[in-house]
């Protein structure tokens, strides 16, 4: 009985190569009177010398299989209750992975280096069957020497060199498979080895620059360590390649495609060698899409950010927030999905190059629901706080929207008019003429909005109101008017100033601000510390009866509200704004998890807390909202790392403490309110 093994060697670059070795035995059970097993060797670019589903792959091999070839960086054949067969030797569902037990590689493929080794084993259960390996190359490699050595006894009629057979050589080698004493199956251990001969210089090519951003890319070589230079050609223009360490890097600034040749020499060997290259000095990436299309709530969406010039791969990211259900591919810049929440949604779309360089744009898209026919209600509880003589902070109530899905405004329209006499100095015929501000908070159904509006000039007069309008583009009345300047004395209206630290550790922290910051815009406030754009989210459904869940950024921080803030290093903050002075505060939850913190500047025990059932509107101490599943037992907080837990039965009891954020559950259906008092 012969059993044939055939190598094959077929190339996609100059390093690469590879062995398919084909095992297989005469077998009645099979189409052609065989059945076979094979396993792949080989060199590629880019690949690594670990396991990955890339090049490393498994076989499906059973116990009952005549022949089996496979590398023994899988599993060794065991036989723990000395049957004499292979113990489990077998894989059901090979796509699963590749460190099960039952399974076996036989795909192995590795990084190009100047010397490897592949160890392989061929086991078969037919005795005293000849085994013949058969190999043939398309091309051979130059430069590259390949040996197979069979690491067994060897059979005395083999003449076999101690140092492997030169695969470029020969083509074929056959050995007896004999069983083990007391088994049912024969092993044979193969090594196949690569050695380089000269200089191998990589990368094969190089990728483009971008013109103004920074380059850096190396050169390298396999089989010594070559001096570079340049024989042939020139760089591009502000760029240069290191002699020593074969780094290229420059500043490009010319657009342009430059080719050219480089040498590396290694004195020491005596190995030399070149490679031409080209790189191509693009434009900086940037966004031309002017605009993307509104769509209809309950339709399918797709827009695109579309870009010209950069260097390839370009990397695509929003800021801020798409419509509901519409997601961003940010290997394409397409955006696509199903529009199931009215609405108008601003966002900055950026996209970034292979080199860095970037280039943003702002974009919207109107969501139109075709029901709405009426304008959000006017609001009428605009208020503001005196801040400074150029600031003040104002607060307001979300304005109902009746007949629209949301129950709320889309956007908010922000308005100050200069040298306003009194209230009644700005009207509707004035509201054109009226300073429009930018950045205000997105609505939120029931909610008590807060913007930070700055640029007064003191010793003036302002007349400040606001608008909502809804997708379809319904506005509503003016709101009362607030003037400016204010009463000096904030503390009537139930704030006091305070200023006080937060410690940030390098990473996300889970935060919540016991006060109003000043200014209380994400990127003003913290921008400075972190840096920007600053990485604020909190875990909220903007509409609970319409959509789960999720992360979104916010733009506005709020007290009693958790967030998860980003930090690239460890940082101390110092934090200004008012602190809450009224004797309580109630805070609106959703079913399920929350994130939150105490709004005051004190440590607030669980058990204080009282409870609101939003369905009824009936208020319970926690105990008795704990018994009725409105509210769970247990508040989470992140610390070093790590979800620590608090309950309600602790002791000592569990507490909310000032600038921390945790993480609680609301059982009801509707949501719960719960109502702070201060210490």
């Amino acid at each position: 009985m012969t059993a044939g093994i055939l190598i094959s060697t077929a190339y996609a670059a100059e390093t690469d190569w590879s062995l398919h070795i084909k095992v297989s035995v005469p077998d009645s059970r099979g189409v052609d009177g065989t059945v076979w097993n094979h396993i792949i060797a080989g060199v590629r670019e880019g690949a690594t010398d670990g396991y990955d589903s890339a090049w490393d792959t498994i076989s499906m091999v059973e116990a009952d299989d005549p022949v089996q070839a496979m590398f023994t960086h899988g599993i060794l054949p065991e036989d723990k209750n000395n049957d004499g067969k292979i113990d489990g030797w077998m894989c059901s569902i090979p796509d699963n992975g590749y460190g099960k037990e039952e399974c076996s590689l036989w795909r192995d493929i590795r990084a190009f280096r100047g010397e490897q080794v592949w160890s392989f084993l061929i086991l078969s259960t037919l005795n005293g069957s000849t085994v013949t390996l058969q190999w043939a190359f398309d091309s051979k490699p130059e430069n590259i020497n390949l040996v197979l050595v069979d690491l067994s006894e060897p059979e005395k009629d083999i003449d076999i060199p101690e140092k492997g057979i030169d695969i470029k050589d020969a083509f074929l080698y056959s050995y007896t498979n004999n069983f083990e004493t007391g088994k049912r199956y024969g092993v044979r251990y193969f090594e196949i080895r690569m050695e380089t001969k000269g200089l191998f210089i990589l990368p094969p090519a190089l990728p483009d620059a971008t013109i103004g951003a920074r380059y850096n890319k190396i050169l390298s070589a396999i089989g010594g360590a070559p001096v570079w230079s340049l024989e042939d050609g020139d760089l591009p223009p502000g760029m240069s390649i290191n002699a020593y360490t074969g780094e290229v890097t420059g500043t490009p600034s010319v657009i342009g495609s430059y080719r050219f040749t480089v040498r590396g020499e290694d004195t020491a060997s005596g190995y030399s060698s070149t490679r031409e290259y080209t790189i191509n000095i693009n434009s900086t990436p940037k966004i031309i899409s002017l605009s993307q299309s509104e769509g209809v709530i309950g339709t399918g969406y797709t827009g695109y950010i579309e870009v010209s010039g950069g260097s390839a791969p370009l990397i695509w990211d929003i800021r801020g927030n798409l419509p509901e259900g519409v997601t961003l591919d940010n290997k394409t810049g397409f955006i696509s999905g199903g529009l199931i929440v009215p609405g108008i949604y601003d966002f900055t779309a950026a996209v970034k190059d292979a080199n860095g360089a970037t280039d943003s744009r702002n974009f919207r898209i109107t969501v139109v629901e075709p029901e709405d026919k009426m304008p959000p209600e006017a609001i009428k509880d605009l208020s503001g706080i005196y801040l400074t003589d150029t600031s003040a902070l104002l607060l307001w109530s979300a304005p109902a929207d009746h007949d629209s899905l949301t129950g709320t405004a889309a956007l908010y329209d922000l308005r100050y008019l200069e040298d306003c006499p009194d209230s009644a100095g700005l009207t509707e015929g004035l509201w054109d003429k009226a300073v429009e501000a930018t950045g205000e908070p997105r609505p939120q159904s029931g909610a008590l909005q807060t913007y930070t509006l700055t640029g007064f000039k003191a010793g003036k007069t302002y007349c400040i109101a606001i608008k909502g309008m809804d997708s379809a583009g319904h506005v509503s009345a003016m709101s009362n008017i607030v003037m400016l300047p204010l009463t000096s004395d904030i503390s009537r209206s139930g704030f006091a100033e305070l200023t006080s630290s937060i410690i940030f550790k390098r990473g996300y922290n889970f935060i919540s601000l016991p006060l109003i910051p000043v200014p209380n815009v994400r990127d003003l406030l913290f921008g400075p510390i972190v840096g920007e754009p600053v990485a604020l989210y909190r875990w909220y459904s903007p509409y609970p009866d319409i959509t789960p869940p999720q992360y979104y950024l916010e733009d506005i921080i709020m007290p009693g509200l958790g967030y998860f803030l980003y930090s690239p290093e460890d940082v101390t903050m110092a934090v200004s704004g008012l602190k809450i002075e009224k004797p309580e505060y109630e805070l609106v939850l959703q079913h399920g998890w929350n994130m939150i913190g105490t709004p005051y500047d004190k440590s607030i025990l669980l058990r204080d807390i009282q409870v609101k059932n939003i369905a009824t509107g009936e208020i319970k101490p926690y105990m008795d909202a704990l018994k009725g599943g409105w509210i769970g037992n247990t508040i989470y907080r992140l610390q070093s790392g790590n979800y620590d837990f608090a309950s309600f039965n602790d002791n000592p009891p569990a507490a909310l403490e000032p600038w921390t954020g945790y993480w609680i559950y609301v059982g009801g259906e509707k949501g719960a309110g719960i109502i702070f008092r201060r210490p």
